[in-house]
């Protein structure tokens, strides 16, 4: 790389974000989109630098890409998240078996819940989670798992 080149670039590093937007409106004839940010108007500078002193790709380059070139979305290379094998598991393995009854000792008394299949049975209600039967017993808010030391 010539040496007038790497010194304009070398200057990028240790400019103000509002220079480098300056210098990209002034390079590319618009104005960066968005809220760029100062790495990546600094890329996008030297590339621009750099080919238009170097030239860009060649024609060769460009009609071996054909179409391809024009329809690149970065987007696209993004890692697709693929399917598991394994299904979820239905139940949050804290919780014992159903039918199980946890206990616990709580001011003096004695608490006893039985696990069902849809929530916690205490004094013949059912409540949808450990945290809400917690909630119930103390009167504030307390994780149910903590609460019941699972």
């Amino acid at each position: 790389m010539p040496n007038s080149i790497a010194v304009e670039i070398a200057r990028l590093h240790e400019a103000s974000l509002n220079e480098l937007r300056q210098k990209y409106q002034e390079l590319y004839g618009a104005k960066p989109k968005g809220l760029a940010k100062k790495e990546h108007l600094f890329r996008k500078i030297a590339f621009k630098l750099q080919e238009d002193h170097f030239g860009g790709l060649s024609e060769k380059a460009k009609s071996m890409l054909g179409d391809e070139l024009q329809s690149l979305n970065p987007h696209q290379f993004k890692k697709q998240k693929q399917p598991k094998d394994k299904p979820k598991p239905s139940r949050d393995k804290r919780i014992p078996m159903i039918g199980t009854t946890l206990s616990r000792r709580y001011k003096q008394q004695e608490i006893n819940v039985k696990v069902l299949a849809n929530g916690f049975e205490y004094e013949q209600q059912i409540f949808p989670t450990l945290s809400a039967l917690a909630k119930q017993i103390t009167g504030t808010h307390v994780n149910g798992y903590a609460f019941f030391s699972l």
